[in-house]
């Protein structure tokens, strides 16, 4: 079994107002392109029982299959699809949203998570670090912004191309030309956000 992995920096380039954005981008990157639908990528990749899926974090998305080496050939070219050419359908999104606006209202009836957002807040002031995504940020985030972010932020240059398993680095390199060798694009601008406090 192996994984091939793309990782990239986001979740502080989260627009003011509009915290969650990098955390929806990612949901739905893997819901649909120009030929798969979310249903046809989920069982082309588990059809051969593999994963497929993508976060963001404080410092990275992550895209990421998952498959027995035999079907390697078929996560690099699904993986890319998804990367390369997602389409963010806006039923997936609304769909989406809800599933978030009801994670967080859980999040926030949790004592331990409502102090974790203070801390992060008091720790970090006004840096992208300190802020917090809301019920007033998922609501404002619209298609447009998530195709605009990850227009901006998802490139290929910057971006890290992992692959793990029972295979070989000629093979790796082979799959990895033919899934993202034509793929351009300048790097993403740099953040552009106040320090976080020192004291």
């Amino acid at each position: 079994e192996g994984g091939v992995r793309y990782r990239y920096c986001v979740r502080a380039y989260d627009p003011a107002g509009k915290e969650g954005v990098s955390a929806l981008v990612a949901e739905l990157m893997t819901k649909g392109t120009p030929t798969r639908s979310a249903d046809q990528i989920a069982a082309t990749i588990e059809g051969v029982g593999g994963s497929i899926g993508a976060g963001a974090g404080d410092d990275f998305l992550t895209v990421s299959s998952d498959v027995l080496s035999d079907h390697a050939e078929l996560a690099f070219t699904v993986l890319a699809d998804v990367t390369r050419r997602p389409t963010f359908p806006a039923e997936e999104l609304e769909l989406a949203r809800t599933r978030f606006l009801s994670a967080l209202e859980v999040e926030l009836s949790q004592p331990n998570s409502v102090a974790g957002r203070a801390f992060q807040k008091e720790i970090y002031g006004t840096n992208p670090y300190g802020r917090n995504t809301s019920v007033a940020a998922y609501r404002a985030i619209t298609r447009d912004d998530i195709v605009a972010f990850a227009a901006r932020r998802i490139r290929p240059t910057g971006a890290l191309l992992v692959v793990a398993g029972d295979i070989t680095l000629a093979r790796a390199r082979q799959l990895a030309t033919a899934a993202f060798g034509t793929w351009t694009g300048a790097a993403p601008a740099p953040l552009a956000a106040s320090p976080a406090p020192t004291k």
